[in-house]
């Protein structure tokens, strides 16, 4: 009682690194119930979350522990949804009371319906993304989402990838080569050399994607993942998210598609 929420995150990250997760998922609904209140931000607790969002999820990717890092994410959601009625609603009405409070579409709950190789929720059922989240953000960023998909992929789970690529959609089209006026190789300057670096932060998100569908024997799967990437960035994709991709297509001895897809 009376930590500060610096000194509550470092704790909730190391019950996590401990594998006390019940632990650490109590001490983030502490912060998350007093990031409501209309004094967080200036007590610093609001800044803090980002931080404990991070370093949370980053014990989750380095164990590829998927359970725990969608309980996180399903407790994200859950806030940035109710901070953002609150303040539509012009009102701060109560603290969110979990994951499942108002009936608001989770990624989990989304991927207990059955997966048909299509992508089965949007990244807007659940809360919107922001390609450049501030610093003092509570919501998922793309590096977050990242760290969720390389969880899902050390464990082997394709259903989670396949649906945490949806949810990495805005940020891809908000730094897509043609994404301000000409593409970037029509208009080379300093805007054209932002996004690049800015789709620089998000490229790596698809590589754990496709390494496990190479490995869950996905072809299908992987190769409308290597599309739809391409078609909301403009870009090529990172080489090791394209080699899993041929690897898959030479194992099942698809040339032409090879050639097609260079």
């Amino acid at each position: 009682a009376g930590a500060g929420p610096a000194l509550r995150r470092s704790v909730a990250g190391a019950c996590a690194a401990a594998g006390r997760w019940e632990d650490a998922l109590g001490l983030l609904d502490e912060m998350h119930a007093e990031a409501w209140d209309a004094n967080a931000a200036a007590h610093g607790a609001r800044a803090e979350l980002g931080r404990l969002h991070r370093s949370l999820l980053s014990v989750c990717a380095r164990t590829g522990d998927v359970a725990s890092a969608l309980a996180v994410t399903d407790r994200v959601g859950a806030l940035t949804r109710k901070l953002e009625l609150g303040r539509e609603g012009g009102a701060e009405g109560g603290p969110p009371d979990g994951p499942d409070e108002g009936g608001a579409i989770t990624l989990s709950s989304a991927l207990l319906a059955d997966i048909d190789g299509h992508y089965r929720t949007s990244s807007e059922d659940v809360y919107a993304a922001s390609p450049e989240p501030p610093a003092s953000a509570v919501g998922m960023g793309a590096e977050e989402w990242r760290m969720l998909m390389v969880a899902a992929s050390k464990a082997g789970d394709w259903k989670v990838c396949i649906s945490t690529l949806q949810f990495l959609k805005p940020f891809v089209e908000a730094v897509a080569a043609d994404s301000t006026a000409g593409s970037v190789e029509s208009a080379p300057g300093p805007a054209a050399h932002r996004l690049d670096g800015l789709y620089a932060e998000v490229a790596p998100a698809l590589v754990p994607a496709m390494q496990c569908f190479e490995s869950s024997n996905q072809l299908g799967l992987a190769i409308r993942a290597l599309d739809d990437w391409m078609e909301w960035g403009r870009r090529p994709p990172k080489r090791e998210a394209a080699g899993a991709a041929f690897r898959l297509l030479a194992k099942k001895s698809e040339g032409s598609q090879v050639v097609g897809l260079l």
